[in-house]
């Protein structure tokens, strides 16, 4: 009788000869605590429950108590009972108990792992910060922002949205454990509409304000099952419940938790206070033990500014483990007083200079999307002098990707980011039939995928 891996833990079935019963033994919740194994232990007869038990799976008594209990509920089936003694009953579910941990962590066999001979480029489901079967750590200072960027992201997703960040489209489940459901109700308006999307557009959520990561553990885990959820977000590791963050254990059983719960993840976590005497004030890092960074696939940086009712947003990959540190995307938050977060785009260059831009870190092309998001039309004379960079390979850059367009104004042709196709239609552009700028664009880059002459090198 094989043990089997179940959704959220193990499972061993047996029957009975000449009859159609089916007896079953389930151990979710599997950790190790105070060096023993710990499980909740199920016996199920059929589709019926007869006993279970948080307990540890070393423990000799604990198992009697739970097969007694168990076993009581089964005499009433004489047929089973006279074929199977209570004596065999706990015989197989001590062999089940000790056989748990070792399953667990894979200790019973090794297998050989061939290397992948085609490795393609990281699969990203948000492009560069949340990799797929990976997790992730969003981390700043109270008050920065935080928490707008989680749900931003997590909607762009659950959406499969192609802007601000490139993603592959995956359900998404948001756990809140710091807000009431109806702020969160509220800031979800808001993200939306900053997003472009419906306003009332439902995000899958768990809303348990008060409790701690391992309180809503299993409800967590539930939910993801029953939704096929793929990417787990969590608001945030701060209220985990399971002791000083400051601890290595704790730092550990917080990401096996996030680990187990599901392969993809993203949670907030905070930096240090500048006064904090434990950390020498040292806003670089995750708040407590060296192993939250240690634990999570990618680590990002949160700094922000602010400019009356607008909130620039910093975010740089300090740490990953499969890719290259130091990317940098700045953000403007608009606000307004009364309705909150109004509006997202690409910070311009100089525009937050407290923050500081990196602009090195980005390709070409993202930095004229940045600044045709910020300015809507530029020549590309004009962003050949913002980004130092030779006019004719920004032409080749604006003429080959399909996410610009240009079209003519006077001498000039301007060019803008074709989801904002409105904004970058012309003066002269007739309301009905085919739209001559989209015709010279097009042919543009005809002509453009008729040049042989290679790009320039440049020096970033």
């Amino acid at each position: 009788m094989p043990i089997e891996t179940i959704r959220n833990g193990l499972k061993l079935e047996r029957g009975f000869e000449n009859l159609p019963d089916i007896l079953r033994f389930e151990a979710s919740s599997i950790h190790m605590e105070r060096e023993k194994p710990y499980a909740v232990v199920t016996v199920v007869l059929n589709s019926r429950v007869l006993a279970y038990d948080d307990m540890c799976l070393s423990k000799n008594e604990e198992r009697v108590r739970l097969a007694n209990s168990a076993y009581r509920m089964m005499e009433g089936n004489t047929v089973l009972s006279d074929q199977y003694s209570k004596e065999m009953f706990k015989h197989e579910l001590d062999l089940f108990c000790r056989d748990v941990w070792p399953e667990f962590v894979g200790e019973k066999t090794g297998v050989m792992l061939a290397g992948d001979s085609d490795p393609s480029s990281m699969p990203y489901l948000l492009d560069p910060f949340v990799v797929e079967g990976g997790g992730t750590l969003l981390f700043g200072a109270p008050g920065t922002g935080k928490s707008w960027l989680l749900m931003l992201m997590a909607v762009a997703i659950d959406a499969g949205l192609a802007w601000p960040w490139r993603t592959k489209e995956t359900r998404v489940l948001f756990t809140n454990i710091e807000r009431s459901a109806e702020s969160v109700a509220r800031r979800l308006g808001m993200v939306n509409r900053a997003l472009n999307l419906p306003a009332n557009r439902p995000l899958l959520m768990l809303n348990a304000r008060g409790k701690s990561l391992k309180d809503v553990e299993a409800a967590a885990e539930r939910t993801i099952a029953s939704h096929g959820v793929r990417v787990h977000m969590l608001d945030s590791i701060s209220r985990a419940g399971v002791g000083d963050l400051t601890s290595d254990k704790s730092a550990n059983q917080v990401t096996d938790i996030l680990n187990s719960l599901c392969a993809t993840w993203l949670a907030l976590a905070h930096s240090p206070r500048p006064q904090s005497k434990e950390f020498g004030g040292n806003a670089a890092h995750v708040f407590g033990s060296v192993h939250f960074d240690a634990g999570a696939d990618v680590v990002v940086k949160l700094l922000s500014q602010q400019a009356g009712l607008t909130l620039g947003v910093s975010l740089a990959v300090d740490k990953v483990n499969d890719g290259m540190r130091g990317f940098k995307q700045t953000f403007a938050l608009s606000f307004d007083k009364d309705t909150g977060l109004s509006g997202l785009r690409f910070a311009s260059s100089g525009e937050f200079t407290e923050l500081g831009m990196a602009s090195a870190t980005m390709t070409t092309e993202e930095r004229i999307e940045i600044e045709l998001e910020s300015e809507g039309q530029l020549s590309a004379t004009q962003l050949a002098e913002r980004l130092n960079t030779d006019r004719t390979y920004i032409t080749k850059i604006l003429t080959s990707n399909n996410l610009f367009i240009g079209g003519r104004q006077g001498q000039s042709v301007l060019y803008g980011l074709r989801k904002n196709t409105p904004a970058v239609v012309m003066e002269s552009t007739p309301s009905e039939g085919p739209n001559p700028f989209v015709e010279m664009y097009e042919k543009a880059r005809e002509q453009d995928d008729n040049d042989t002459r290679p790009a320039p090198i440049l020096p970033f």
